[in-house]
């Protein structure tokens, strides 16, 4: 607890500018699982980037921009995002859109400028993970309480587990892999933040149960290969192959305790087996519940291929130039019209991957840029630096955003704009 609350030794040697950003982030990770309040989690954005400017001259501020390169793309690439708003015909959406897509340019033009040394890093990164923790142990009880209740088991699965925190599973399963994945981290660096080492092995324990419970496949496959990956690399780089084939073999013992203890998560794998679809088929969508899956459903797996169907037409069309901020929603809608896909028309689905919702918005350019700015440059940063964390963060940026438009909801966009700031903030510019 003296290590939150900077009361230990190396917290005191903090400077007062770096105490105020390490507790302005700690209550903007709190906010984020405030449900239906998203005033109060754009405060302390304003917050953060008002004291960012604070921590650093201006002088500073244009060497990091001219060496941090990532963010000359990051910026392009949002004012290419500004010129597609003025453009388009339905203003009123692209209004919308660019001011849920601002933490995209806020989080880099504030965290991504300044320099967040390794002492500090390690405290928000264990007061981010605790953050995770408590929200994750909101949500179980609650889900736990709603369950005994009623006993429909959908509570305690996918989007039923965090109703208590109005966040879609999808985006709070990415939020558990962070946390376990700094968990890690800190144990590995042997951090001076972490007090208890034995309560750390207990949240990482708790994380896995939770993450098997939000049954998200992208998210399972990315943890699970890289925790196998940071094994692997301890083995080679320790030399120590017992040690590291028992860490291995326990991972694997896991990960089958948990399919034996959560069997309608394998329902969400399942579901990858079933891809035929027709447009105009009318059958519900699967979701985690009493039924077993079957291939006469809508599932995760064949309304992402039927949306892709769709999305990839609007690309071939616009890959050069790409369809105005407001339009490329109601143009889509219009493909799903043509189609006679109704179930994806009365739902409003979006392209579900940020890289085809990228390139039919602002065509090949536009990409390029967003590849460049989010994902190429800061991965090249972190090899230079021997950042394993960074780079698996990255790694699972690339992996969740084929399958999901995270720039088209407003906690995709802060979990974007946020972490890859961090990420670059923890750089010397080079």
């Amino acid at each position: 607890m003296r290590s939150l609350l900077l009361l230990d030794l190396e917290g005191k040697d903090f400077t007062r500018l770096e105490k105020n950003l390490y507790f302005l982030l700690a209550a903007f990770f709190i906010t984020l699982y405030l449900p239906r309040m998203p005033v109060v989690n754009n405060l302390f954005i304003g917050l953060i980037f008002i004291h960012c400017w604070r921590m650093s001259t201006r002088a500073e501020k244009k060497e990091a921009l001219r060496k941090r390169r990532a963010l000359i793309f990051i910026f392009l690439f949002f004012g290419l995002q500004i010129v597609s708003a003025l453009v388009s015909s339905n203003r009123h959406e692209a209004v919308t859109m660019l001011a849920m897509r601002s933490p995209l340019l806020l989080f880099p033009l504030s965290i991504g400028l300044i320099q967040i040394r390794k002492e500090l890093r390690f405290r928000i990164l264990l007061t981010y993970s605790l953050t995770v923790v408590l929200a994750a142990a909101v949500c179980l009880v609650t889900a736990w309480f709603q369950f005994k209740r009623s006993g429909d088991i959908t509570y305690l699965y996918d989007d039923g587990l965090t109703a208590a925190i109005d966040r879609q599973s999808i985006y709070f399963s990415l939020i558990v892999d962070f946390a376990l994945f700094a968990f890690t981290y800190l144990l590995f660096k042997r951090s001076f933040a972490i007090e208890h080492p034995g309560g750390v092995y207990l949240c990482i324990a708790f994380l896995l149960v939770i993450q098997f419970m939000l049954a998200s496949r992208i998210a399972i496959i990315g943890l699970y290969s890289g925790l196998l990956v940071i094994a692997l690399a301890w083995m080679i780089k320790n030399r120590k192959l017992v040690r590291g084939l028992t860490l291995i073999l326990a991972l694997v013992g896991v990960f089958f305790l948990l399919v034996h203890w959560f069997p309608k998560t394998m329902d969400k794998f399942k579901e990858m087996t079933y891809t035929a679809y027709q447009f105009d088929a009318r059958p519900i969508e699967n979701r985690v519940d009493k039924r077993r899956v079957n291939p006469e459903q809508w599932n995760g797996m064949n309304i992402r291929l039927a949306v892709w169907k769709c999305a990839g037409e609007l690309v071939d069309h616009n890959w050069v130039m790409g369809i105005p901020l407001g339009d490329k929603q109601d143009r889509l809608m219009d493909v799903y019209r043509a189609k006679h896909f109704d179930f994806a028309l009365t739902t409003r689905r979006n392209m579900h991957s940020t890289y085809l919702d990228v390139l039919a918005n602002l065509g090949v350019v536009g990409l390029i840029l967003f590849l460049l700015g989010f994902l190429f440059l800061p991965a090249v940063a972190c090899y230079k630096d021997n950042d394993a964390l960074g780079g698996f963060i990255l790694i699972s940026f690339a992996i969740a955003l084929s399958t999901e438009t995270y720039i088209d909801k407003s906690v995709g966009c802060i979990l974007l704009g946020f972490f890859i700031s961090f990420v670059l903030s923890t750089k010397k510019p080079v």
